[in-house]
């Protein structure tokens, strides 16, 4: 069956399904259907919408390449379409074996494009298949995306398919040096799955940029100008190519991804590092979950050469480093995109790692003193120990997710109070989680400085708002649900509005101190969209918090998440979810008379109740004060229904 994401994803789409449980699609018969794009596979996520051409051509071997930054290995063909290419090696490349899912057809078929011809071989997995051969849906002559955002931005004025030659295209050295201690200051700390003092050997002693090809991963670079790319100074983007970060970061994602797909190197070690550094990118556009498809090439060429094993691959601690960026990045990704079904079942006989893992980065960084590094890496070292918290708890609420919303069953006592102690050891787990990195890294964490890497900061807005989303399960409380249901009720309601008024605290003093589009990844907006909703929903209804959470908190976002939007698609997603989604579904919640009295006669029949069997709490005002919690309960329950649909079926984050 054909299925139309655009259509799906529309806020009254959302709005309808959450409230009639069933969204409205238009006619199929008057509209252009949006090609599937999911695969029956392991790998159901769409790619790129960059070609896949396979090459072969000649590479210059090199005795001086490290094995973590990638090898380059000599061919003896090269086909004729590149018989042109000058004595300079700025556009040689690698044909070695093959690196992606079992082949199904060997025969070759031909793929031509503007500039060049190449051979294209059938080896791709099917969702990636589908993604290139479909053009993006049009409506009006504009891309679904740009419908959604505008078209100001002149993101789409690349082209869809890049030749060989602009895929081995460097930065120009000013741009490319910024870059590099952009990568390593921003983006670095979250994802050290490079050597920082090995690379910046390597890289400060080229002398040019044929050496540089030869001595680092073409591809494992151009990733890393992705992620980099979103963290360059709005100011300079005008002396670049490129007139947006979106398009700076598309434009390397492409080059990263072409090369990654011509088998530019054969290392599965880079090409893990390579799928990794790819999920960070986020298109939110037909991309469909673009960024768990990477996770699960990482998890491939991970797996390849058995990473997660210490007996099975050379004893380098930059081993265990880059196996656990595999299952911290699959975690986080799965979980703050609102699909725990993703999550790999990846265990691993390593331990979390530890500092002497890092070696002579700790003693010797190069961008930062020893000890902002050695705090860098403390705050990775305790978001990998959160990481095993925010698993067990995503696997908790799976389980029990089809009993507690689609079953039609009320809750019982019994059940309710299971699942409350396993609430309260998970609340325990949390709070001497944070007890113990608040030890250690408060101190860094309050002395906020511009400039000054805000990962701490950062994996302390992860923890307090995984402890929200511990709670969100339970603010629906089904009509006819006995007193212990509705009590937890109010519990989980009271624990929410104080875990998202911590976040923004947080986020209200970073605003003060830093250049938040900058200094942070545009994957912060996923753990702050719950807590935002929190407030929206308290402004629109008036909801009284002082005495929980300090006063309302809705307008310390607003500057955090309005940085975000200048320079980033997704925020501006989330800021539109929040001015107008959240609003509608709480009008339509107020006219249904939610968590009301009125609601309680409407719907016992529903689930084979009288009208005598529920109670009137709208007696005395000990009843009138629970029945505006359970109003805002619910109400906040459909919101936050709503911004999960958002997330886990758009693009990515």
């Amino acid at each position: 069956m054909d299925f139309d994401l655009d259509s799906f994803i529309s806020v009254e789409n959302i709005i309808n399904t959450i409230f009639n449980g069933v969204p409205l699609f238009p006619d199929p018969k008057g509209t252009e259907m949006l090609p599937p794009t999911r695969s029956q596979g392991s790998q159901d996520a769409s790619v790129t919408l960059t070609p896949t051409p396979t090459l072969t051509s000649t590479a210059t071997s090199c005795s001086t390449s490290i094995y973590s930054l990638g090898r380059i290995h000599r061919s003896e063909s090269s086909p004729s379409s590149l018989s042109t290419q000058s004595g300079d090696d700025a556009h040689e490349q690698v044909r070695s074996e093959d690196v992606g899912p079992p082949q199904l057809d060997k025969a070759p078929s031909a793929y031509t494009d503007n500039s060049i011809q190449l051979l294209l071989a059938p080896d791709m997995d099917m969702s990636s298949a589908i993604a290139l051969s479909q053009t993006l849906k049009k409506k009006n002559g504009k891309r679904s995306h740009e419908l959604a955002f505008g078209d100001d931005e002149s993101s789409m004025h690349l082209s869809q398919h890049i030749s060989v030659d602009k895929a081995c295209e460097l930065p120009e050295k000013h741009l490319r040096d910024e870059l590099v201690k952009l990568y390593f200051t921003r983006f670095h700390p979250f994802c050290p799955i490079i050597d920082e003092v090995e690379f910046m050997e390597i890289y400060n002693d080229v002398k040019d940029d044929g050496q540089l090809r030869r001595r680092i991963s073409l591809p494992l670079f151009h990733a890393m100008m992705n992620v980099a790319f979103g963290h360059l100074p709005s100011a300079r983007i005008r002396s670049t190519p490129y007139k947006s970060i979106y398009e700076g970061q598309r434009a390397y994602f492409e080059k990263a991804s072409l090369l990654y797909r011509m088998r530019h190197t054969s290392d599965h070690l880079i090409l893990t590092k390579v799928a990794l550094l790819l999920t960070y990118w986020s298109p939110f556009d037909a991309e469909y979950q673009v960024n768990n498809y990477w996770i699960d090439r990482a998890f491939y060429h991970a797996r390849a050469i058995t990473l997660w094993d210490p007996e099975g691959v050379a004893t380098s601690r930059r081993y265990r480093i880059t196996w656990w960026c595999c299952l911290l990045r699959d975690r986080l990704v799965s979980i703050a995109l609102r699909r725990p079904y993703r999550i790999h079942e990846a265990k691993s006989t390593w331990p979390i790692v530890n500092e002497a893992d890092f070696g002579l980065e700790v003693m010797f960084p190069k961008f930062m003193i020893a000890r902002t590094k050695r705090t860098m890496i403390d705050s990775f070292i305790w978001l990998c120990k959160l990481s095993d918290i925010m698993r067990d708890i995503a696997v908790f609420h799976e389980k029990n997710r089809f009993d507690r919303e689609w079953s039609n069953s009320l809750i019982g006592s019994t059940t309710i109070l299971a699942e409350e102690l396993q609430v309260s050891q998970f609340h325990i787990q949390l709070r001497d989680w944070k007890e113990g990195y608040l030890k250690l890294n408060g101190e860094y964490i309050k002395s906020l400085t511009p400039g000054s890497s805000k990962m701490p900061n950062y994996v302390l807005i992860i923890c307090d708002s995984v402890r929200a989303t511990l709670y969100v399960p339970y603010i629906h409380c089904p009509p006819g649900s006995g007193q212990v249901v509705q009590r937890f009720q109010k519990v989980a309601l009271h624990r929410i509005k104080t875990a998202s008024s911590e976040i923004a605290s947080h986020c209200s003093k970073i605003s003060e101190v830093s250049k938040v589009g900058e200094e942070f990844m545009v994957g912060i907006i996923a753990w702050i969209a719950l807590p935002m909703a929190v407030f929206k929903v308290l402004d629109e209804t008036d909801g009284d918090v002082s005495n929980e959470t300090n006063g309302r908190c809705y307008k310390k976002f607003v500057p955090f998440l309005s940085a975000l939007a200048v320079r980033f698609r997704p925020a501006r997603l989330l800021a539109d979810i929040m001015c107008e989604g959240t609003s509608e579904i709480v009008d339509r919640s107020m006219k249904l008379g939610l968590g009301r009295k009125d609601v309680q006669h409407r719907l016992p029949n529903f689930y084979s109740l009288r009208p005598s069997d529920v109670v009137d709490r709208s007696k005395n005002g000990a009843e009138a004060s629970r029945s505006k919690d359970v109003e805002e309960a619910e109400i906040l329950n459909c919101v936050a229904k709503m911004v999960d649909l958002r997330f886990s079926t758009d693009g990515s984050t």
